[in-house]
């Protein structure tokens, strides 16, 4: 029997049971309660993984797509020349207009558009797994010290030592703070901070608040000096591309001073 790398525990039995052998595969199950077939047991779920999973598999096929775009473009620069004669009202386009190359891509509309949904849910997830890494992670029972600025007499400011537990504020500590700060203590590694990796995160996390909080700035563009500032060309240039391996390799990067979960592997 594989295992699947989602299953968040699977070990083997290793005493006889009723009819089950030494060596047995044991999943640890969860339970739901269904409102008709009654109590349900399934695999209990590794979240991480399961996250991981649905970007690493997003973000292949979008890169599957920009491996062969080069073959899918047409140039049509030819047809984008100054056009001497007007139709009706409309100039259909003019020589102070045109652009060095113009190519369009010959993969039909569904294909394109797939390739902007996997960029968006693969680009998502990245963040949404780290996301999960650090809150699955951090102990229930911890504290977070830190020192805040405080005003002082209307005039300084004074620090002063605060303290929070996260099982009931951690909705007020963002990712930065927990990858940046909380975790290489619980880990005792040091701060990814100012890394390479965390360049990365950076552009992880950028790319996807674009997404999330979409706006008009996002969308494509016309005007020739903010071509490349569109969401979607983003996408066509790949500037997302090794985004899950980063991904990965950060989430690694605590566990250096201890073995690495089977997951993980």
């Amino acid at each position: 029997m594989t295992k699947d790398p989602r299953v968040s525990a699977q070990t083997e039995s290793t005493k006889p049971y009723k009819n089950f052998t030494v060596g047995t595969p044991v999943t640890k199950a969860g339970l739901f309660e269904h409102p008709k077939k009654g109590h349900i047991a399934f695999p209990d779920v590794n979240s991480i993984k399961l996250i991981l999973e649905i970007a690493k598999n997003n973000i292949d096929t979008a890169k599957n797509f920009l491996k062969k775009f080069d073959a899918d473009l047409i140039d049509v620069t030819k047809r984008m020349e100054r056009v001497d004669s007007i139709e009706g009202k409309h100039t259909i386009h003019t020589k102070g207009h045109a652009l060095d190359k113009v190519s369009m891509l010959k993969a039909n509309e569904k294909e394109h558009f797939n390739f902007f949904e996997n960029c968006i849910i693969g680009i998502t997830f990245c963040y949404t797994a780290l996301e999960c890494f650090a809150n699955l992670t951090i102990p229930d029972d911890y504290v977070y010290h830190y020192e805040k600025c405080v005003p002082f007499l209307g005039i300084k400011f004074l620090k002063i030592k605060r303290k929070q537990s996260l099982t009931r504020d951690d909705n007020k500590l963002d990712l930065n703070t927990k990858l940046g700060v909380i975790l290489p203590e619980i880990f005792g590694v040091e701060t990814p901070k100012g890394k390479f990796l965390w360049g990365r995160f950076k552009e992880i996390k950028k790319l996807r608040d674009k997404i999330i909080h979409f706006k008009k700035a996002n969308l494509t563009k016309t005007e020739r000096e903010e071509f490349n500032k569109s969401l979607y060309s983003q996408f066509l240039i790949g500037e997302f591309t090794d985004f899950y391996d980063k991904t990965f390799e950060l989430i690694g990067y605590y566990y250096e001073n201890t073995q690495k979960p089977n997951w993980l592997n």
